[in-house]
């Protein structure tokens, strides 16, 4: 920053050398001085490439300081959204997305630090000699066109801050809408979908098209005033031949211009253009800086919002190797009461399952169990640190096979044999036949015929069908095998005597389901049932199972 600093104080002197061998140039010429001319030229070419080298140095300096913020800017933004998925508790819309914005508005205030604080550092810089060649008219006359635009700023400003706000909010909605396409694509078409989709999206397009129109005629009268006084081809060039006949009037000679009184003309004309220039980038900075204001306070929503979320504890107690629930309010956002004073322990190798209608909590009590949703106040709540959830629509993330087996965790090349297991426990060992590259068994031996295997990559939503999809997801629980593992449907959509292998497969490997279904599903593995969505003061109740009954 210092270094840059330092590039911009040193321009104004770079570029009046430059004027200065101009019209040095110019001055021999008209004394019919070939030498000097061409000595003159020569040191002008110097002085052009130094300043030259100076603009680029300054813009590399720029770009690497805009680098180097939005790098630690995004890294901790990130940092904060995804740890303890707090981008799942704020109530920002597309919160990813909207630290994207953090690169426009820092390319923003890249360029007006190049532009504006460059002419302006060129202004203060040409004020003096501006002063000392034609008295106080130019600094009045300066002064004049800033009053001006004060007056334009007051009447006429509208308030962009707010219409740039509101243009990000429509882009990120649009956005939302249009990604909705790729990600659901498949359910659409079979559905039928693309005709509505399509309206559903040209609604919120018209309406960022409406809200543009909107903004330009509201900043017509605006740019038209702003443009017409201070724009330097329309009214200050007359303040330019003012000033310049005001100079010429008060150093040419008597007896009429002679070379030197040319120069002084000429470089006191590039004064006049720098400073001017200097005042139109100063008066168009208000405008400027609304909408970095605008993008600047998107972001500190979206930093508060983390902040509390990361504040907001959940009142879990992991210190226990059970899990416990005791006098539990469960209720959504909206306040809607689930279940009243839900009371219910899961011991290890005592399997719960957890039933109810469509809306009855079952996934909010999921959600509680992990810390996405507050317990309350006056709630018991033990969770051991061993657990997990599979949901009924799993995540696929980028990456090579192993990636999705391992997952959080990174495949690496000791999580072979531990992730060959899990995926021959859910009878998907042939996703290894894809590729070119060999890999090695549970034992170590080279598999004939499987090619790529762990390293293979694709998409793997579009790959893979349902049920395939949910039986990799299940293949993260048998691979990292916690103590408890909430099954939250996520087998909908596999055949049902597979369904009952894969459960007994869980049990098998030591891990204790907490199931969630809408019915009593393989109560033969299970030691009892809550029952959510009854038809009782509390809304919910326990139940114990044996030999499949309640």
């Amino acid at each position: 920053a210092a270094l840059l600093l330092v590039c911009m104080l040193l321009r104004p002197q770079g570029a009046w050398e430059v004027f200065r061998t101009i019209g040095g140039s110019v001055s021999v010429a008209m004394c019919n001085d070939g030498i000097g001319l061409c000595a003159e030229l020569l040191t002008n070419i110097v002085y052009a490439a130094g300043l030259c080298c100076l603009d680029r140095l300054a813009e590399a300096l720029s770009r690497q300081l805009s680098l180097q913020v939005w790098s630690e800017l995004a890294t901790a933004m990130h940092s904060k959204a995804l740890k303890g998925a707090a981008f799942h508790k704020v109530d920002v819309e597309n919160p990813m997305q909207r630290i994207s914005e953090a690169k426009l508005l820092l390319e923003e205030i890249k360029g007006q630090l190049q532009y504006t604080g460059g002419v302006t550092i060129q202004m203060l810089y040409c004020l003096p000699l501006l002063v000392r060649g034609g008295g106080l008219l130019p600094a009045l006359q300066l002064v004049l066109l800033f009053a001006t635009h004060f007056l334009v700023r007051t009447y006429w400003m509208p308030n962009i801050k707010a219409m740039t706000a509101e243009t990000s909010q429509i882009e990120d909605q649009l956005q939302v809408m249009q990604s909705r396409i790729r990600y659901l694509a498949e359910p659409i078409a079979f559905s039928n979908g693309g005709e509505a989709e399509r309206q559903r999206i040209e609604e919120h397009f018209q309406r960022l098209c409406d809200h543009r129109l909107n903004s330009l005629k509201q900043e017509f009268t605006y740019n038209f005033l702003t443009e017409f006084f201070l724009l330097y081809d329309n009214l200050p060039i007359w303040f330019h031949r003012l000033i310049s006949f005001n100079f010429a009037w008060r150093n040419v000679p008597i007896g009429g211009a002679s070379p030197a009184s040319a120069v002084q003309n000429y470089l006191y004309d590039r004064t006049i253009s720098m400073s001017l220039v200097g005042v139109q980038a100063l008066t168009a900075f208000p405008a400027e800086l609304a909408k970095m204001d605008a993008r600047a306070t998107r972001l500190l929503e979206l930093q508060q919002a983390l902040d509390a979320a990361s504040r907001v504890q959940p009142r879990i107690e992991s210190d226990g190797v059970d899990i416990a629930v005791e006098n539990l309010t469960l209720s959504t956002p909206e306040r809607t009461v689930l279940a009243e004073g839900l009371t219910f322990e899961v011991k290890r190798s005592e399997a719960i399952l957890i039933t109810g209608p469509n809306g009855a909590g079952k996934t909010a009590l999921a959600r509680v169990l992990l810390g996405l949703w507050p317990a309350g106040n006056g709630v018991k709540l033990s969770v051991p640190p061993s657990f997990s959830i599979v949901p009924q629509r799993p995540y696929l993330a980028p990456g090579c096979l192993g990636d999705q087996v391992t997952y959080p965790k990174r495949f690496g090349k000791d999580d072979e044999v531990n992730a060959w297991k899990a995926l021959e426990k859910v009878g998907l060992l042939y996703l290894l036949q894809r590729g070119d590259r060999g890999v090695k068994g549970a034992e170590g031996s080279e598999v004939a015929g499987v090619a790529e295997g762990w390293l293979f990559q694709c998409d793997w939503e579009d790959q893979l069908s349902g049920g395939e999809q949910q039986r990799l997801a299940l293949s993260r629980v048998l691979f990292h095998r916690p103590c408890f593992a909430v099954l939250d449907e996520c087998t909908s959509m596999v055949a049902a005597d597979v369904e009952e292998r894969l459960y007994q497969t869980v049990v098998c490997s030591e891990i204790t389901p907490v199931t969630m279904s809408q019915r009593l599903f393989l109560p033969q593995l299970h030691s009892q049932e809550l029952r959510l969505g009854v038809d009782s003061p509390s809304k919910w109740s326990l139940a114990q199972l044996r030999n499949g009954n309640s």
